[in-house]
């Protein structure tokens, strides 16, 4: 990609569930997603999930990078996702190991 990708989820949500009739609580109940996080993308305020995004895209029945940036993927597929996750996960982050079981 020749420019830089804008994320565009807040816009383009906004315009998918007017397009498509749905409520705030109808989508997060389609997608799974606590109302909050929904209503925190319509803010154009990346989610820190990507399996969240990928939730409310399959609810929408639109790509997930049609999501992200309100337009079709483009042809290098390669370049966007290491685009993506450069977009997505830049930051901090907190990660946690916990201990679920023994082996026994």
């Amino acid at each position: 990609m020749d420019k830089k990708m804008e994320v565009k989820i807040g816009p383009t949500l906004i315009r998918l569930m007017n397009e498509q009739g749905l409520s705030l609580k109808e989508l997060s109940f389609s997608a799974g997603v606590p109302l909050s996080t929904i209503s925190h993308m319509r803010s154009n305020r990346q989610p820190r999930d990507i399996s969240t995004v990928m939730a409310v895209a399959q609810a929408l029945h639109v790509s997930l990078f049609y999501l992200l940036y309100g337009q079709d993927e483009p042809s290098q597929k390669s370049e966007f996702i290491s685009e993506l996750m450069a977009e997505l996960f830049s930051g901090s982050f907190e990660i946690r190991v916990k201990k679920i079981r023994n082996k026994s």
